[in-house]
């Protein structure tokens, strides 16, 4: 467990980095569960078997286990159908308008998701790093759009045909991100 944590602490410094943390221990405290989840988004949770000549168990990320580049492409289409179109995402659709667009946040979600399900990390590529609070400062964000967000998600998930236990390791990761990601109380 010590080595799956220094290798989380090493992760975590592209997703949330220390002078957005400053010295608040429950940010600090949200980053160590966010590190955790970050570095075990695998299908199959198994690190190494020390009776096997000490190698890793191959693993099978979140990304394969949705289908590769096609699943995830198709997973933030239908979620952004929904945002777009269901009366659950109106109010996400709003908050999207204030800032770059729909059309925007289709691209930088398939980019982000591709990396950060295991895949190639795109985002990082493109921006430089993965750090989702960076990608939101921009973005007023409350516990109901916290929640509409990961209610359309939950939403696009089961349409797109995702089983049951794949989507509960999809859904706490999300959800684990998504309350990082709150900065208002109204």
């Amino acid at each position: 467990m010590l080595i799956l944590f220094s290798m989380s602490l090493k992760y975590i410094v592209d997703i949330v980095d220390t002078e957005t943390l400053g010295n608040q221990t429950e940010d600090i405290n949200q980053a160590a569960v966010l590190a955790f989840f970050t570095t075990n988004l695998h299908w199959n949770d198994t690190m190494i078997n020390h009776t096997d000549s000490h190698h890793a168990a191959e693993k099978k990320s979140l990304y394969d286990a949705i289908g590769g580049e096609g699943g995830v492409e198709n997973l933030v289409k239908v979620f952004y159908d929904l945002v777009e179109q269901h009366p659950e995402g109106k109010k996400l659709h709003v908050l999207h308008l204030r800032g770059n667009g729909i059309a925007h946040s289709r691209v930088e979600q398939f980019n982000f998701l591709s990396g950060f399900l295991g895949g190639p990390k795109l985002y990082v590529e493109k921006h430089g790093h993965s750090n989702v609070r960076l990608m939101h400062e921009h973005v007023e964000i409350n516990s109901e759009s916290k929640d509409i967000w990961l209610k359309c998600m939950d939403m696009a998930i089961d349409e797109v045909g995702i089983g049951a236990e794949v989507k509960n390791k999809l859904m706490n990761n999300f959800t684990t991100i998504a309350n990082l990601l709150v900065n208002r109380t109204d």
